[in-house]
């Protein structure tokens, strides 16, 4: 009963829990050097609570290795409208400062489709080429996934 009750809590507070409240959130899969993630943290938490001061904000997940899951949430739905006024800055003001501290806006599941603007600030050309020069290397004929990897490339 007992291990049933820690699951159930466990389960409950999960980010996927609180994010299906709160879809107009922000969710971030960030990592930076571990030493640097409680100041890290700290000056997320600092952003959010200058640009949306009602907002959660928490970072969920396996911090042992630099990665952190976070969340930027409004706090009710009196609070979506001056969310979403900002959420675009926040986003943007949160990714620059992943970057201040030597980070990465995807820790543990590639760029995607969805990050490829994002991070390109992060990269220098030299990078770009290299990962396009791999995929070039392990797909000449551009068959696996078309049109979907690299596109910040073409």
């Amino acid at each position: 009963e007992h291990t049933e009750r820690l699951w159930t809590i466990r389960d409950e507070l999960s980010p996927m829990f609180l994010w299906a409240q709160h879809e107009h959130g922000l969710k971030f899969d960030n990592a930076v050097p571990i030493d640097s993630l409680g100041p890290y943290h700290d000056e997320v938490r600092r952003i959010a609570a200058e640009l949306a001061p009602d907002a959660l904000t928490y970072g969920f997940g396996h911090v042992g290795d630099g990665n952190i899951h976070l969340y930027v949430l409004p706090t009710s739905d009196d609070g979506v409208e001056p969310f979403l006024a900002v959420r675009d800055e926040l986003q943007e003001r949160i990714d620059e400062a992943t970057f201040r501290f030597s980070g990465t806006l995807s820790a543990e599941h590639g760029i995607g489709q969805l990050l490829q603007d994002r991070i390109r600030p992060q990269k220098p050309p030299i990078e770009w080429d290299l990962m396009r020069s791999v995929k070039d290397a392990l797909d000449p004929q551009g068959i696996m996934n078309p049109h979907k990897t690299l596109l910040c490339l073409r």
